[in-house]
């Protein structure tokens, strides 16, 4: 059985959704037409200083320069380019400092993700950016981390009744916390900082 193709030009996928395929009706229901982009979202044939010029961004009293256009919920400004979201501060370090080596990070001096001043952005590995991040206290282990189900006395007790014998699951039932979780309060790989 031959299936109807998608109404717009140079689509083969199968008609399913009205006239479109999933793709383009999705498309068409969010943006008012089945085309491969929103003008808002993706502007092919402009240029990159184009589309950052057009959200812009502004200057804080630190010298920040705060992404104006859509972030994401950790804070960084986000691009899309080509049909792919980029983050911001990337695109700003490669027009002002060019291109950026596989596999490295762009790291904030500044501490504010929004932020594109190639000023305060600077080439780094992941592991230079765990660095700078404990450096500045801006990690969070322990107690201090908001998702934490355990404190400090939690882990001494549980480090210390599995010492006597208890086992993983009745320590997991009694703390409200997974087996694999108190393994890794008791084999240190958590909680290192407690002793």
């Amino acid at each position: 059985m031959a299936y109807l193709t998608c109404s717009v030009d140079g689509c083969v996928k199968p008609n399913n959704r009205k006239f479109y395929c999933s793709m383009h009706w999705a498309r068409n229901k969010k943006h008012g037409t089945p085309g491969d982009a929103s003008p808002r979202q993706c502007s092919p044939g402009q240029s990159v200083e184009d589309r950052l010029a057009r959200f812009g961004w502004t200057v804080t009293t630190s010298g920040c320069w705060e992404w104006n256009g859509s972030r994401y919920a950790t804070g960084y400004g986000h691009l899309c380019v080509d049909y792919k979201d980029l983050y911001t501060h990337r695109l700003s370090y490669e027009l002002h400092k060019g291109a950026i080596p596989a596999g490295m990070f762009i790291c904030h001096t500044c501490d504010n993700p929004p932020c594109m001043n190639p000023a305060h952005l600077f080439v780094g590995t992941p592991a230079d950016n765990m660095t700078d991040m404990r450096e500045k206290g801006r990690h969070s282990r322990g107690v201090t981390n908001g998702r934490s189900k355990l404190s400090e006395d939690d882990v001494r007790a549980i480090r210390r009744l599995a010492k006597a014998g208890e086992s993983r699951l009745l320590l997991s039932e009694r703390f409200g916390v997974t087996q694999s979780g108190i393994y890794g309060v008791v084999m240190r790989i958590n909680w290192k900082h407690i002793e």
